[in-house]
């Protein structure tokens, strides 16, 4: 069984978005989808599991609040 997550994060320009998705989009691998539309940064997150998901969730979330930090 698959199960996925989308993330949509808002963003003031798309130069932020893009930035923010540069820096965190080296940890994807094969878990998480990274786009930008327009200032928006969409990230869908795929798993095997509900904790697995929740464990990657958790880690992107925390590179993407340190990324948007730095940014």
């Amino acid at each position: 069984m698959k199960i996925s997550c989308k993330i949509e994060i808002g963003f003031d320009t798309k130069e932020k978005a893009d930035a923010v998705s540069s820096s965190i989009k080296v940890d994807d691998e094969n878990y998480v989808r990274t786009d930008i539309v327009d200032n928006v940064l969409v990230a869908t997150i795929t798993a095997d599991s509900v904790p697995s998901l929740n464990h990657t969730i958790e880690d992107y979330m925390a590179c993407l609040s340190i990324a948007e930090k730095t940014v």
